[in-house]
Order: C-alpha cells, then sequence, then structure tokens
C-alpha cells in the first residue's frame, strides 16, 4: 500500500518525538502546538510554489522535509541537553547553587548535579555534598530560617537525578525555606541532614 502524504507524516512523526524527548508538558505542547503548525504551513507554501514551477517529486518532498527535519533536530539536542544534569566541571552549576543559596556557595563543593529549566520561571534543582560547617553557616543566617517540628524522611527518587534514585531514604532531615522570597516572586526550600553533610535544593523564580 502506498504511503499518502509522506512528507506531512514522517515531519509529524519527527516532533513528537521531539515532544516526548522533552520529558516536560509545557514544552512539548509548544512544540506540537506552536512550532508544528509553524512548519506545516512554511511546508504548504514551499509545495504550492514548487508545484507551480514543475519542479519533480523528490526534489519538492527534499526541500519540503530536510529543513523540517534539522529544525526537529535542533529541539530535540536542546531538549536533551536541558534535561541532562550538568557536571561539577561547568561553571555554570556553580552559579545556579549561587543564586539559589542568596548568593551563597559552601566550601568543599562536590558530588554536585544541577537541573535547571527556564521555558517559563527559573527552576534550579540541585543535589551536593560540601564542607558541613560551611553550609551551616549558610542555613543558619537570614534569609533562611529553619523549619521546626518532627524531622521528615528525604527520598533521593524525589529528585531528577536518575543516578540518585538508589540510594537508601534518609531520615531526620530537616528544612529549611529562603524567606526573602515572596509567594508571588519565588520559592526555595533547602533539605538537609543534622550533620549537614548534604544539600538538596529546590529554588523558582518568575
Amino acid at each position: 500500500m502506498r504511503l499518502r502524504f509522506p512528507v506531512l507524516w514522517i515531519t509529524v512523526l519527527a516532533f513528537a518525538c521531539v515532544a516526548v524527548v522533552s520529558m516536560n508538558v509545557r514544552v512539548g505542547a509548544f512544540v506540537l502546538l506552536g512550532v508544528l503548525p509553524v512548519v506545516l504551513g512554511c511546508q504548504w507554501v514551499v509545495r504550492r510554489v514548487m508545484v507551480s514551477l514543475r519542479y519533480s517529486v523528490w526534489f519538492r518532498r527534499s526541500v519540503m522535509l530536510v529543513p523540517a527535519l534539522v529544525v526537529a533536530a535542533g529541539l530535540g539536542s536542546l531538549a536533551i541537553l536541558l534535561n541532562t544534569p550538568m557536571s561539577f566541571s561547568a561553571p555554570q552549576p556553580v552559579a545556579s547553587v549561587r543564586v539559589a543559596l542568596a548568593g551563597h556557595v559552601p566550601e568543599g563543593l562536590r558530588e554536585l548535579r544541577v537541573n535547571e529549566d527556564g521555558w517559563t520561571d527559573y527552576v534550579v534543582k540541585a543535589y551536593f555534598e560540601c564542607d558541613p560547617a560551611s553550609l551551616r553557616g549558610i542555613l543558619e543566617k537570614p534569609p533562611f530560617k529553619r523549619v521546626e517540628g518532627t524531622a521528615v524522611t528525604f527520598s533521593f527518587r524525589q529528585t531528577p537525578f536518575a543516578d540518585l534514585h538508589s540510594r537508601e531514604d534518609l531520615t531526620d532531615v530537616v528544612t529549611y525555606y529562603r524567606m526573602d522570597l515572596g509567594e508571588e516572586t519565588g520559592h526555595c526550600v533547602v533539605y538537609t541532614d543534622a550533620a549537614f553533610s548534604f544539600a538538596y535544593v529546590e529554588y523558582s523564580a518568575d
């Protein structure tokens, strides 16, 4: 059976793959409802022009399809990059920690993992280990405030870092909030243990 409209279906499939790879509902909706219709519209215009000029079928399809696949590949690569936790060797993750911790970076930073999302709000999720005294000095001063009450259990499965998911849950974890961020401007919570040996940070800002 001959496949009708192969350029259309290949294009739709390529952008559907990009939406899936993004692993983000808003990004996927933007790709499928924003970018894809524009690409299909451009393909339709190109087809009308090339039919009127009597170009061959395969040449028309190549001109319509190749640019669309290049755009899809670029968006897919960007989506993969945004969903890949960055390593400590890059300067940007450290800068993200500095932003989340109100301009502070703990000494002895190691095992750093950072996940960023900046499509709408700027969101940072970070895990790291560091010098306990340095981290304690940051969290026990304004703008941070400890949540008083019963310590909580921390599950590494709540983080976006797959390589941490196999670690056992931690008990007696304490929580700190950053108090200089209003409800309408941002949010920051830091989880750590009584020894201040690690921190998991969730930060967001408009």
